[in-house]
């Protein structure tokens, strides 16, 4: 990261020095404080910093042996816990979009008209609570023609349904 930045820094100052032309005393000898000169002791610090930062680069191994560690806390075990927390959430998400299809299938005969009425739902704003017997959702009120145009809606109401959990 360091030697990536100090090249890019000095690739500007090499663009900033390639622009600038030496200004010239009465004499005929450069300026002291001229940006064509003080460019070009910015270079070349710039350049003694990158190779001493490419030697440090080169002296450090290439792998870490951690036989030889006594100490294991600073490296992070691989675990599956984030993985296994999306997984969970992708499966109750789909095991509940088949549990509201199977609850709509009484009021609309056509499967297309429960998934457009299915995503309709999805898109609406609402809520959802939880506590160890219960779980409420509530959607705000909608008309059947906003949510589906061409079938009929049934009554709205508020499913609340226990928690399996428990």
């Amino acid at each position: 990261m360091q030697i990536a930045t100090t090249q890019g820094h000095l690739a500007r100052l090499y663009q900033q020095y390639a622009k600038t032309q030496p200004r010239f005393n009465r004499d005929g000898s450069e300026r002291n404080n001229s940006r064509h000169r003080l460019l070009a002791e910015a270079i070349t610090v710039s350049e003694t910093r990158l190779k001493q930062r490419q030697s440090d680069k080169a002296q450090l191994p290439e792998r870490v042996d951690v036989a030889g560690l006594s100490d294991y806390r600073s490296f992070q075990a691989i675990d599956n816990e984030g993985k296994n927390l999306f997984d969970f959430v992708t499966s109750s998400v789909w095991n509940a979009r088949r549990q509201l299809l199977d609850w709509l299938d009484d009021s609309y005969a056509k499967d297309s008209d429960r998934v457009d009425l299915l995503y309709a739902i999805f898109n609406c704003h609402g809520w959802v609570r939880s506590d160890e017997r219960w779980v409420v959702v509530r959607l705000e009120p909608a008309t059947g023609a906003s949510l589906c145009p061409g079938t009929t809606m049934p009554q709205a109401h508020w499913p609340r349904r226990q928690n399996p959990r428990r």
